[in-house]
């Protein structure tokens, strides 16, 4: 019994490594068979078709989910931006669990770092509500409350769309100019853009009062 689990063990290792050369894992599996001898021929080659079909599938699935970024929030020191995510199937629809996801990413290292308690409760939190029937997604940041976020599919990938200066437009990122002094704790907001009427960038600032 000890063997034949294994020589079980021993294949799928082998699978995992060696899932896109079939031939030769079966043969490595063969071996196993050979020497244990507690596998019968046809149940071993109808374990080996499972695990093929199995494991091929898991992989499509997986690559069949894409996580886009939508926009980001970028400071005026340091090489960390607020990256905001969004998940995507195959179909185009959003996903219905889990759908945003809110991070740091630094730029230099590459690398993905979660937002802690408080910076999502105080800015750079939100919340969104998924619309199934319509595939969109309505958002509110904590940096801009007063600017509700509408993300949607356009030419195949997602788009977050607000009002910049008065124009609805695609919202590319949001800049925030630290201030030195601690109250307030920013200068001025650059809301930045593509405007949907005429393609063109735009650009709008705001300030403390008119954000908080």
């Amino acid at each position: 019994m000890c063997l034949r689990f294994f020589a079980r063990k021993t294949n799928l290792y082998f699978y995992f490594f060696n899932k896109n050369l079939f031939f030769t894992q079966f043969i490595v599996g063969y071996k196993h068979f050979h020497y244990t001898k507690k596998l019968n021929p046809v149940s071993f080659f109808i374990y080996q078709i499972i695990f093929f079909l199995l494991f091929s599938n898991w992989n499509n699935i997986s690559a069949q989910v894409l996580s886009h970024r939508v926009f980001y929030i970028e400071k005026s020191h340091g090489e960390n931006q607020v990256h905001y995510d969004v998940k995507v199937g195959a179909d185009g629809k959003f996903l219905a669990k889990n759908t945003m996801d809110g991070y740091w990413y630094h730029r230099t290292e590459k690398k993905r770092y979660e937002l802690n308690w408080i910076e999502q409760i105080l800015a750079y939190g939100f919340d969104y509500e998924l619309n199934i029937a319509t595939n969109t997604i309505a958002m509110k940041m904590r940096a801009l409350k007063k600017r509700p976020v509408k993300i949607y599919i356009k030419d195949h990938k997602p788009v977050a769309e607000l009002m910049i200066s008065g124009h609805p437009a695609i919202l590319e990122k949001v800049y925030i100019k630290v201030a030195k002094q601690l109250y307030p704790p920013l200068e001025y907001i650059e809301i930045i853009g593509t405007e949907i009427a005429n393609g063109h960038k735009i650009v709008e600032r705001v300030y403390p009062k008119q954000v908080l």
